[in-house]
């Protein structure tokens, strides 16, 4: 069951790195950027800000499973 959880993680990191690669090499649109002047496009702060942001809400749900 451990390594299940270990490969699910580890999954969840390369696919959310994936895309995130994919939006840096296509130039996408960062709608939320409040620097639309001088960097409009998704760049690897942004990335990097949503995973780890994906990742604290994960962690969130896991500690609160136990007490549902």
């Amino acid at each position: 069951m451990v390594a299940i959880m270990k490969f699910a993680i580890f999954s969840f990191y390369t696919f959310s790195f994936y895309v995130g690669s994919l939006y840096i090499k296509n130039e996408t649109p960062n709608p939320s950027n409040s620097d639309q002047i001088n960097n409009p496009n998704y760049t690897a702060e942004n990335v990097l800000t949503v995973v780890v942001a994906l990742i604290t809400g994960f962690i969130s749900l896991i500690a609160a499973l136990p007490n549902i």
